[in-house]
């Protein structure tokens, strides 16, 4: 690896500190109220339960039944400007499309995936809830 793929991989590994070593499933967190998870950079991403409770008025269970937390946007270098992938746990991405009132997601043989001003828009309503990574 010569001192630019190096360089560039450091700047990758460091934007990504802060995905979850692993997420959680909503129920899990509700019944234990520990409204956190750690991240790969050794931190902890911690969630608002006011957002949390918010899910739960706004899903229906069979969605939080399966659903895992944090939301996961991977943006990849080598796919559009705009385009994010939702990594899939269990229902985030149904759960994805009834909190802002989509459809459907397209699908790619990565994945569902949304647009930045979607994305954008998640995260202003729910700031605890998301992360995002780059592949």
């Amino acid at each position: 690896m010569d001192r630019a793929e190096a360089f560039l991989s450091n700047i990758l590994k460091s934007l990504n500190d802060a995905m979850p070593k692993r997420v959680v499933r909503y129920r899990e967190l509700v019944r234990t109220g520990q409204c956190m998870v750690e991240t790969i950079g050794g931190g902890f991403h911690r969630f608002d339960p006011d957002e949390v409770a918010a899910l739960g008025r706004k899903l229906p269970d069979r969605v939080l039944d399966n659903l895992h937390l944090p939301f996961v946007f991977v943006k990849s270098f080598d796919s559009e400007e705009s385009v994010y992938y939702l990594r899939l746990y269990g229902s985030e991405d149904e759960a994805f499309q009834t909190l802002m009132s989509v459809r459907m997601m397209p699908r790619t043989d990565r994945g569902p995936y949304t647009y930045k001003p979607l994305v954008a828009e998640f995260i202003n309503k729910f700031p605890t809830l998301a992360v995002i990574g780059y592949l």
